[in-house]
């Protein structure tokens, strides 16, 4: 691998220096190699546009977020202009005159600006009024690409700029990261959690060290502390590979792992991907638990349409040894959404031009099941449009929704019955208030109500995990039984609560079934309830008609007793920008025992 053993060369020549698995500007030969990359016409497009672009110190609106919950007056300006990857890369491959101004203009906004921190992660403002150093998801990701802008373009530089941008890199990232390491500052929350962001900020914090220049020993102190730090990450997903975060936070989070990954194996040759048990099945995450091709349940805080990326999956398979290198053939714009130079110098040096991955054609089985975590997808195939997804699982997830005994039904690639997915993210999203909303609560879900009351969120600090007490699986069909009792165990007098999951792909073209069983020791209101995007028709006799898009889903409701049936719009802050209608059924009276069923299947 020719750009592999290139970056291998410079490492070994400046290892006691800065590292990059690129080399400057200066190396012509290298860099006009890249006008026929597949790659260069978007760098330039992207580059002119960046040009032209009207951009503004973010900084007035800094208190939004603290004053009303808004997060995105900031963060918009500030990633709308502090994230350039592509201007740097265009100027080194056509030497544009403008595109290095432009780069030197958003360089001296970064140098003058109090904080990288966004202000959703500044706790006491302590950055802003400059108390304390910290380091966030943002900040860490910024810092990696000043690092690799100072390492690609140095020779061209401003020389003053540039010996203030270093100085700033090592204040902002690389001196509160020896303060952790040495003792005299107490360890950032997110070090000791298991979530993504771990994998994100170990990726910047790394990458900012081996792109800047420092004495060997002291590089490796810092890299060595953080690598210890991964475990907690993979732990979070486990031995099943399973990422309760949601496919999009697989994609945020695990991209970033495997981007640290292929960052250190150039560097230094060091394994961080084999050495951990079940990590072969965390890099099959997205194929595991999709649908088809990139088709996914939207659990978790997963925008209901949610993708992963091909540019990603072919960085997975490079990692895995599956494939030498990337094959270029997409459109970049996950790497400019991303806004992560990190991803632009591993394509760089690994380019390939090998074929493209076809999702839609790789194989998957009927069922997939994740047992710890209580979550199954059950796929068509060829032999019915109906596929579906249904958990038990806990209420004390990761981006956690309070969804125990939840599902989805997709006719096609279209999700009928969902999970509402994810909310814009405000000051709420991530504070005691997370579960006043109707997305994240079980009242957004297609879960019961039971006496009035909500599944209980990890705020209340007890069990909600569902109890597997059942499960039967042929090349056809599975049927699992749950006892989701611990979400309402703050509700006295619940006996017995179970909810059963059938699925038949080759009868009627696919029928899946819901029961529910329950027995109180008092008599109490029971109210269930179905979640769709889609529009509801009622047939009358318990059937209902349910279609989204130009899918549909004939609903058949059965009940021991009676019951009341009604729309309610849950009008929460949406990233798809869609009403979320609620088919909720009542029982009509008070009761000490019921079951009640749903039945789905295609309406032709």
């Amino acid at each position: 691998m020719k750009n592999l053993l290139l970056a291998t060369v410079i490492n070994l020549a400046v290892s006691a220096m800065a590292w990059n698995n690129l080399p400057d500007v200066n190396c012509r030969e290298f860099w006009d190699k890249q006008k026929q990359n597949p790659a260069y016409p978007f760098l330039v497009a992207r580059a002119a546009a960046m040009r032209a672009e009207k951009w503004e110190d973010p900084t007035p609106w800094y208190d939004d977020f603290f004053k009303t919950g808004n997060r995105s007056n900031y963060q918009d300006r500030y990633y709308g202009f502090a994230f350039f990857g592509e201007l740097v890369f265009e100027y080194c491959i056509n030497r544009t005159p403008e595109s290095l101004v432009e780069i030197e203009k958003r360089l001296e906004m970064l140098i003058s600006m109090k904080t990288w921190v966004v202000p959703a992660h500044d706790f006491g403002k302590v950055n802003f009024l400059g108390k304390d150093v910290t380091i966030d998801l943002a900040s860490s990701g910024l810092g990696h690409n000043c690092a690799i802008t100072l390492s690609l373009l140095r020779p061209v530089l401003k020389k003053d700029l540039a010996a203030r941008l270093e100085k700033e890199l090592y204040r902002r990232i690389i001196e509160p990261t020896e303060a952790i390491i040495e003792g005299r500052h107490e360890v950032w929350p997110w070090m000791r959690k298991d979530n993504n962001w771990i994998a994100i900020c170990n990726e910047g914090i790394i990458g900012t060290a081996l792109r800047l220049d420092m004495p060997e020993t002291r590089r490796r102190k810092i890299i060595d502390y953080l690598v210890k730090l991964n475990s907690n990450y993979i732990g979070g997903m486990g031995d099943e590979g399973y990422c309760s975060e949601g496919v999009s936070y697989w994609t945020y989070g695990f991209g970033r792992y495997l981007a640290m990954a292929m960052m250190l194996r150039q560097y230094d040759g060091r394994d961080i991907l084999f050495k951990y048990p079940g990590m072969v099945k965390m890099a099959q995450y997205s194929e595991l638990c999709s649908f088809s091709g990139d088709f996914y349940p939207s659990y978790s805080d997963a925008p209901i349409e949610v993708k992963d990326d091909l540019f990603i999956l072919e960085l997975r398979d490079i990692a895995l040894n599956r494939r030498k290198g990337f094959s270029g053939k997409y459109s970049f714009e996950m790497l400019k959404q991303l806004g992560v130079m990190n991803y632009w110098t591993l394509y760089f040096s690994l380019y390939s031009g090998e074929a493209l991955i076809d999702r839609d054609k790789v194989e998957r089985e009927f069922l997939t099941s994740f047992p710890k975590a209580g979550v199954y997808v059950a796929r068509g195939g060829s032999k019915s449009a109906m596929s579906v997804s249904f958990k038990g699982g806990s209420n004390h997830e990761m981006h956690n929704h309070n969804d125990v005994g939840s599902y989805v039904v997709a006719l096609g690639k279209t999700a009928v019955i969902l999970d509402p997915g994810k909310e814009i993210y405000t000051r709420r999203t991530f504070s005691p208030e997370r579960y006043t909303s109707k997305l994240l609560n079980s009242y957004g879900h297609s879960v019961p109500v039971i006496d009035g009351k909500l599944q209980a969120s990890p705020m209340e600090r007890m069990d909600t995990d569902a109890v597997l007490l059942e499960e039967k699986s042929s090349a056809d069909t599975v049927r699992a039984v749950f006892d989701i009792r611990a979400p309402y165990k703050h509700i006295p007098g619940i006996v017995k609560l179970n909810r059963t999951f059938e699925f038949d792909r080759k009868l009627s073209g696919g029928v899946f079934k819901v029961t529910d069983n329950a027995e109180f020791s008092r008599k109490m209101s029971f109210e269930n309830a179905v979640i769709t995007l889609g529009e509801v028709k009622v047939l009358g006799g318990g059937r209902y008609l349910v279609t989204e898009k130009d899918k549909k889903i004939l609903l058949t409701v059965t009940g021991s007793v009676p019951y009341e049936f009604s729309i309610v719009d849950i009008n929460e802050d949406t990233v798809h920008k869609r009403t979320v209608h609620r088919m909720t059924f009542v029982c009509k009276e008070k009761v000490d025992k019921v079951e009640m069923s749903f039945t789905f299947t295609e309406y032709k």
